[in-house]
């Protein structure tokens, strides 16, 4: 068996683990909800138009960032405490291989969960800014990058 189809099929594997796991998914709904439910804060409670309303209604990201963090520990530690990693390293022994796999499902589980909660957040804050502000649109200068 090639290199590719032993990491395509570690990959499987841990991509399987995560998403049967409902710690991840209680972890990623709160993310989100949480990013989003700060943005609509803040941009409910923005008073001034020569803010930065784009970095207001963004706020909750960088708390949502922190969740990222406890669902990279959970995904790379869980299987110790249940004694699971011996069946883990059973199955592919080749360490580097193994955490290549945990990193990279890891990695595009976050940076879809990210996308899909920094437009969430923007979309909801916007919407909950006052009548009197401009809402900052996607297609003006800057708003897209942040």
């Amino acid at each position: 068996m090639t290199s590719l189809h032993r990491f395509s099929a570690a990959s499987r594997m841990e991509w399987i683990k995560l998403r049967t796991l409902r710690s991840t998914w209680w972890t990623l709904a709160v993310t989100v909800a949480g990013a989003t439910g700060i943005g609509i804060a803040v941009g409910a409670n923005s008073k001034d138009a020569s803010a930065d309303l784009t970095n207001n209604v963004l706020a909750g990201v960088a708390p949502g960032l922190l969740l990222v963090g406890v669902l990279g520990v959970l995904t790379m530690t869980s299987e110790y405490s249940s004694g699971m990693i011996r069946a883990t390293l059973a199955a592919v022994p080749d360490r580097p291989l193994l955490l290549a796999a945990k990193a990279s499902v890891l990695g595009l589980v976050t940076l879809v969960l990210g996308e899909v909660t920094a437009f969430a957040a923007f979309l909801a804050g916007r919407a909950a800014l006052h009548g009197r502000l401009t809402a900052p649109g996607l297609g003006q200068p800057g708003v897209l990058r942040a």
